[in-house]
């Protein structure tokens, strides 16, 4: 497991929490998980997302907003709920990973380009 193997290579405690964060709330849990069982946290890695490809009329309306509830809703309200856990670190840092998309329209990732370059900003 990488936490484990976290830990033996580095000297740390590396905990983890498995979660979907294209389901409501998501955020939330996750946080209230981090302030009960974390001392401090001080790194945020807002890594999660996916892209549909495909024309944007054929591909399925629920899918393309499920996609940009993770991309752009989750981000924001992940880091909304962990910014004052991360705050009380006299250093701290979030890091948002976008994509390569997010400097340029993409026809057929439309939506996914646009969720990245939200990202970037």
């Amino acid at each position: 497991m990488l936490a484990e193997q976290i830990e033996v290579q580095y000297n740390v405690e590396a905990k983890y929490i498995a979660s979907d964060l294209s389901i409501a709330n998501a955020a939330e849990h996750i946080a209230e998980w981090c302030y009960t069982r974390m001392q401090s946290l001080s790194i945020l890695v807002n890594n999660a997302g996916y892209g549909l490809w495909g024309d944007f009329e054929k591909l399925d309306l629920g899918l393309q907003q499920n996609m940009l509830q993770l991309n752009i809703g989750a981000v924001t309200d992940l880091t909304h709920q962990l910014l004052p856990l991360l705050k009380q670190q006299k250093q701290a840092c979030i890091l948002n990973v976008a994509s390569t998309a997010a400097y340029q329209t993409v026809p057929t990732l439309a939506l996914y380009a646009a969720s990245k370059a939200f990202i970037l900003s």
